[in-house]
């Protein structure tokens, strides 16, 4: 029998994210490594965002400080606060550059808020929403 072809798939990861990192901070890596790049492929592939390119710029550059901040910082409870907000602004600014179509980015910024309401206390989680 043949075993599954991603057998070591957490070992690249793990290589990506640091084992000493807290488990919200991991969950946020990967959030944001998720929610990002597909924010910017679909307002691309779907929205004609290259109508905007300074807009689209600016929100790849904020997803970018992002995760580097969150893989190289560690962040205390301002930081928190700000990584809670600035989700769904990157989100609302991919959005901004998008021609038509915005709505196809609901669902990545409903990703946002549940992650909050299972990671963060319940003042961020109103601040995300918000």
């Amino acid at each position: 029998m043949i075993g599954p072809r991603l057998t070591h798939a957490g070992d690249r990861l793990s290589g990506m994210i640091s084992r000493v990192s807290p488990s919200p901070q991991r969950s946020a890596l990967a959030l944001f490594g998720f929610v990002a790049p597909c924010a910017i492929a679909l307002a691309i592939a779907i929205g004609d965002a290259t109508r905007r390119p300074v807009v689209l710029a600016l929100a790849a550059a904020l997803a970018a400080l992002q995760v580097v901040y969150l893989g190289y910082g560690k962040p205390g409870p301002r930081g928190w606060a700000i990584l809670a907000v600035a989700v769904p602004f990157t989100v609302a600014l991919t959005t901004l550059a998008m021609a038509h179509d915005g709505g196809t980015l609901l669902p990545l910024l409903f990703t946002s808020v549940c992650w909050s309401a299972l990671s963060l206390p319940s003042g961020l989680v109103v601040a995300n929403v918000a």
